[in-house]
């Protein structure tokens, strides 16, 4: 038992593990400050886990706050992840504050204008996602009144992808 703990904790240090998909190359020394390195290290990963671990380089390393973040905005677009791209550019201004070191009203300062807040992506991704949550509701409604527990179990699976694909976890 002692021997597997063991072999699982070195497997993990060494960035392996089930479900992930990650090179033996440190995090530290893979990155550097041009943005097509960090695509490069960002490209180990993939759905939504590449989008969290290019927020957490903007977070943590104020050299690539502002690469980082466009990186990341441009991932959760691409994967119409719009809760991940909402609830981004509603703390980015206090990332960019303690980077910065002053207070930043607006992130599209710093990002540049071709970043700027997407209203009407995020309000259209979410009528989107209400439609599509409400569809499957009904189809799980229909699945109880008629007591097809398939119907039921398999809707709940498509509903809980939906949440999943719009970066609701």
């Amino acid at each position: 038992e002692e021997e597997m703990k063991k072999s699982e904790t070195k497997n993990c240090q060494k960035g392996g593990g089930e479900g992930t998909k990650r090179s033996k190359i440190h995090p530290r020394k893979a990155i550097s400050a041009n943005m097509q390195e960090i695509k490069a290290y960002l490209d180990q990963y993939e759905g939504h886990f590449k989008i969290q671990k290019a927020l957490h380089i903007a977070k943590t390393r104020s050299e690539f706050t502002v690469e980082a973040t466009r990186i990341a905005l441009d991932l959760a677009k691409a994967q119409n992840a719009h809760v991940f791209y909402q609830g981004y550019w509603a703390n980015a201004h206090e990332v960019f504050e303690i980077h910065t070191g002053k207070p930043v009203k607006d992130a599209t300062e710093l990002l540049g204008k071709e970043y700027a807040y997407d209203d009407s992506y995020v309000t259209g991704r979410a009528q989107e996602l209400h439609k599509l949550v409400s569809q499957k509701e009904s189809l799980i409604q229909q699945g109880k009144t008629s007591g097809i527990k398939d119907t039921v179990r398999t809707n709940y699976f498509e509903l809980g992808d939906v949440y999943y694909t719009a970066g609701d976890l």
